[in-house]
């Protein structure tokens, strides 16, 4: 409790008086791995400081762990490694750690997901720029290419994470590769506009968007269509059924939108 709470001071009082760093829960878990999982950086270093085994697994492999000589890049039964876990539950300090120990940025799981990957659909723009900076591959597919699941950029787009979205286009996403069912980014965002609740992330590109070609009367979804048309989305690309993004519009103002390209 006191690990999932940080409080570092009451784990140096359990330490100090004889608490065992390497106890493990019926799942395997120890004080470290609960640290580690939970983006809770300070806690962490300290059980590492205080004899916890580094090399230490739980029953599924998690984490590998965190310090020198740690096998950072070590995944679980799933190839998960502590990097992926750390940027899917929006830990920056600890993605940073990780990263700064060694971790490599472009590692795939057993689908190929990459820590890019993960992120794309917790949603957080802050690890996305990190992991930018740090070599992260925007078009990187799974290594079944499998891209229908695992291409960063669509990834955003079905979570509705704008800011990612494009921080990845400044970044030369493509927009047109397409998925293992024929379809690009573009179909994606055409079929957000069906549903009848709001996905997208509203945010100040998509207002100027709204407010500029439409006096400030299209939603976000259907500002993202705008947006990707604009950044060199194409219209001609069919899928595997034979269906071009357009056929996928059902709303009047989104087909107007492509018909006047």
């Amino acid at each position: 409790m006191a690990v999932q709470n940080g409080q570092e001071n009451v784990i140096e009082y359990l330490i100090n008086h004889g608490a065992d760093v390497e106890k493990a829960t019926a799942d395997g878990h120890t004080p470290l791995h609960l640290a580690a999982s939970l983006g809770r950086l300070k806690a962490t270093k300290f059980v590492l400081c205080h004899g916890a085994n580094v090399g230490r697994e739980d029953k599924d492999g998690f984490f590998k762990e965190l310090s020198q000589g740690a096998k950072v890049n070590k995944g679980d039964k799933y190839r998960m490694t502590a990097l992926h876990l750390a940027a899917q539950n929006g830990h920056l300090n600890v993605t940073t750690y990780l990263l700064i120990q060694g971790a490599e940025v472009n590692k795939g799981d057993n689908v190929g997901a990459t820590a890019l990957h993960r992120n794309a659909q917790n949603g957080r723009l802050d690890i996305t720029e990190y992991l930018i900076s740090q070599g992260a591959k925007v078009n990187e597919g799974d290594i079944n290419d499998l891209k229908d699941i695992h291409l960063a950029i669509q990834l955003a787009i079905q979570h509705g994470h704008t800011s990612i979205i494009e921080k990845l286009v400044s970044e030369g996403a493509d927009l047109n590769i397409q998925s293992t069912d024929g379809q690009t980014s573009l179909h994606k965002a055409i079929k957000l506009c069906n549903k009848s609740e709001e996905i997208i992330q509203g945010t100040d590109t998509l207002k100027d968007i709204s407010d500029e070609y439409y006096k400030g009367e299209l939603s976000p979804e259907k500002a993202l269509v705008f947006y990707l048309l604009e950044n060199g989305a194409k219209l001609d690309v069919k899928d595997k059924a034979g269906n071009l993004p357009i056929q996928y519009a059902k709303d009047e103002e989104i087909k107007q939108m492509i018909l006047s390209r």
